[in-house]
């Protein structure tokens, strides 16, 4: 299977190479890093690949925990995309080197590990190109799975293909998985029990702490973080009856992707709610609402809260980070669709510092209910700050785990 994707992957770069340089070049896709040309690294370097923007976060924790092990360890981080690259270049400190991952081709890879010579390859969740880490483990450089995850989707197609997976998998060291659930999925593949371990999730160890809250006299304020498209409907539909009760409550609605705009501002007009945009605008006008279209504020927002709903919930998403409102002490409102980040959200409801809503009728009475009782609200708040208190444990025990390769 193997040999059949390099065949197919080198037709296809040869059939559309003038295409892929054009795109490059006009797209700024740094054409020579994906062809394997990645910075010239020094010796003893840690090689750290993650996919895109949320598990790039992920590599700076990572990156953070080697440092903690040995300072002077030189670090080279990677994505998959723009957006991935984009945020390393703003992450990368002393001593890093950031790049585009080359494409998973033989020799672009070989390319890039004469050029790299790292003494330890960390993918990120499931980043698992089969060249990058076949190439690699061939070396003798341990190659460990992070923060690893197993979807169902992906345990589907590891039983289609249990051999291609089978050999992709033996050639990684350890795997060092975020939740049970995960663990599980990857044992039914046929993974050696002792090669699994569960850490947890490094994306709930990794909140900064050092995040001031953005000031925007006046209060309550509500915060919809990182919200999709389908839950659009629902955010419109509890905003009205929320504003009924506490006409001076603020509601910021957080995008997740700023493409998505127009279809959230024509949402909010057929429900015959004004707005203003923050890139546009430092505060909302008299109609308080504030959509929040800009990047890397989202922390300061959360800090400045009174309640936060965390998006991608309340429709099959998977869920975001909802210990970032927890860690400020705010009591968080999420949907029952978080799988992909399930022990969190078991978290604060075991605790009692998160709530779920199916609905925008539940969602608007549970805002209504903490906003009208501080001690309720506040009481809630730090029930979801003990959550954050507990999960912050696994920074450490990764740092134990990779002191062995280390």
């Amino acid at each position: 299977m193997i040999v059949i994707f390099n065949i197919i992957l080198t037709v296809a770069i040869i059939a559309t190479l003038p295409i892929l340089v054009i795109w490059a070049l006009v797209g700024r896709h740094r054409l020579a890093e994906r062809l394997g040309f990645l910075p010239e690294t020094p010796t003893g370097t840690i090689w750290i690949h993650a996919a895109s923007v949320g598990e790039v976060g992920v590599s700076a924790i990572l990156r953070n925990i080697i440092r903690e092990i040995d300072p002077d360890r030189p670090v080279l981080m990677t994505s998959t995309t723009k957006m991935g690259y984009r945020r390393l270049s703003k992450l990368a400190g002393h001593n890093d080197y950031i790049a585009a991952l080359p494409l998973d081709h033989p020799l672009f890879i070989d390319n890039a590990l004469s050029r790299v010579r790292p003494d330890m390859l960390i993918v990120v969740e499931t980043e698992l190109w089969p060249n990058l880490i076949f190439r690699t483990s061939r070396k003798n450089i341990p190659v460990i799975l992070a923060n690893g995850r197993i979807s169902n989707t992906t345990l589907s197609w590891a039983y289609r293909f249990p051999r291609t997976f089978a050999k992709i998998t033996g050639a990684l060291d350890i795997f060092l998985m975020k939740s049970n659930f995960d663990a599980d999925n990857l044992f039914k593949t046929g993974v050696p029990e002792e090669k699994i371990l569960v850490p947890g999730n490094l994306k709930f160890a990794g909140i900064p702490g050092e995040i001031a809250p953005i000031d925007l006299f006046r209060s309550p304020v509500v915060v919809f973080g990182s919200v999709r498209p389908k839950e659009f409907a629902a955010i419109a539909g509890a905003i009205a009856p929320v504003r009924e009760l506490f006409s001076q409550a603020l509601m910021l609605i957080a995008l997740r992707h700023r493409q998505t705009l127009p279809e959230l501002r024509s949402v909010l007009k057929k429900a015959g709610l004004k707005y203003a945009l923050r890139s546009e605008k430092k505060e909302p006008d008299e109609n308080r609402i504030l959509i929040i279209d800009t990047m890397g504020e989202l922390l300061g927002f959360y800090a400045s809260s009174d309640v936060a709903f965390v998006g991608g919930t309340l429709a099959d998403y998977g869920g975001h980070n909802p210990l970032e409102p927890a860690y400020f002490g705010k009591p968080v409102l999420f949907g029952p669709f978080y799988g992909a980040n399930r022990e969190a959200y078991d978290a604060l409801l075991e605790t009692g510092g998160g709530r779920v809503v199916r609905d925008s009728g539940e969602l608007a009475r549970e805002i209504a209910n903490l906003l009208g009782d501080k001690q309720l609200r506040e009481q809630t708040g730090r029930f979801a700050r003990d959550a954050v208190d507990r999960m912050r444990q696994v920074s450490e025990d990764y740092k134990g785990h990779l002191e062995k390769y280390l």
